[in-house]
């Protein structure tokens, strides 16, 4: 074998061998830190435990089902939130916010998530549901829309989609009253992604000119409510200028004004946030974005994975999440503000 050949042979297969390495490494299985409750014990269903017992849940070691987290601080190890409950979703934010995996690493007990999914072209047309706006007014309001969707897709759980497939639906739902009149003079719309999973398996995928695959498999999706009339926000959480947290309903509000948004009803756990009834009566144009209403659901095949941490973060719902939790929601208001 001549020399340049032999030097070509040796250093593709180091790097094939460094590949393989780093894989190993960033998929390898972390140690569990938390210790498991004392007195806890396996319990049947239906069945409480006794004082000074813990039920034995099957993401804590020492239960028959418990498989050791796949991604630190998850599972068992997961932070506590302000309500006292597991923060499970932490280590897929964690993850996102320096993603390290390849798109293409291969999840083997979820075929088709290495597989590069099918995004529909801008610009995304918005049906008007109901509106009794100018032309000039649904034009503005649509072109902030369209704004809005381009920030979240550039977002780094969002981009180079793989595993799902997505065809962003715009639609504009009002203005002013709800039978149609201009009233207070707010345009209302919502922002629908969902990322249909592509399942080969299922047989509803359908590969695109370019490559990509097209999927009709109904997965997680990240709805935003612009101008909202109502929220469900049950537990709300860290509010301040900028937004409400909620804590038991999957939501963030964010804001793009000064003025007080929201009324709490109830107290503890058990509050729940509301649109304050003159927030919009701020004689600011019609077309303009005070609050945006950030919903995430869990129809996803692999969401009982994450309380054990062995949902990968390409999941398309790890991918959701992570588009909530890190996007910066008051910036891309702020300038969706800006376009004319």
């Amino acid at each position: 074998m001549k020399p340049l050949a032999l030097a070509l042979t040796l250093t593709s297969a180091l790097v094939a061998a460094t590949l393989a390495t780093t894989s190993a490494a960033q998929m390898r299985e972390y140690p569990v830190r938390t210790p498991v409750p004392a007195g806890a014990v396996e319990l049947s269903a239906g069945v409480y435990p006794r004082e000074g017992q813990a039920a034995l849940e099957d993401n804590m070691p020492g239960h028959r089902r418990f498989k050791p987290p796949l991604f630190p601080n998850a599972g068992w190890d997961s932070p506590t939130r302000a309500d006292g409950q597991k923060d499970y979703d932490r280590y897929l934010v964690d993850y996102w916010r320096a993603p390290f995996l390849s798109e293409t690493e291969l999840n083997a007990a979820y075929p088709g998530q290495e597989q590069p999914g099918y995004v529909a072209p801008a610009p995304w047309t918005a049906r008007v549901a109901r509106s009794a706006a100018t032309a000039a007014e649904d034009a503005l309001f649509e072109r902030r829309m369209q704004f809005i969707v381009e920030q979240i897709l550039a977002s780094a759980p969002m981009r180079n989609l793989h595993g799902a497939s997505l065809e962003p639906e715009l639609t504009i739902t009002g203005y002013g009253q709800a039978h149609g009149g201009r009233g207070g003079g707010v345009m209302r719309g919502e922002i629908k992604l969902e990322l249909d999973i592509i399942a080969p398996w299922a047989g509803v995928t359908e590969r695109m000119p370019n490559g990509t695959i097209k999927s009709a498999y109904s997965g997680p999706a990240l709805t935003l409510t612009l101008n909202p009339e109502f929220i469900n926000c049950a537990g709300p959480h860290g509010r301040d200028a900028k937004g409400l947290t909620c804590l038991r309903s999957d939501g963030r509000l964010w804001l793009n004004s000064r003025r007080d948004a929201v009324m709490v009803l109830g107290q503890g756990n058990e509050a729940v946030a509301m649109m304050n009834d003159g927030f919009y009566a701020d004689g600011r144009p019609a077309a303009d974005v005070r609050a945006v209403f950030v919903q995430h659901d869990r129809n996803g095949r692999a969401a009982p994975d994450i309380a054990r941490g062995r949902m990968h973060p390409h999941d398309p719902l790890g991918r959701v999440i992570g588009a909530m939790n890190l996007i910066d929601w008051n910036d891309i208001l702020t300038r969706a503000a800006a376009i004319h």
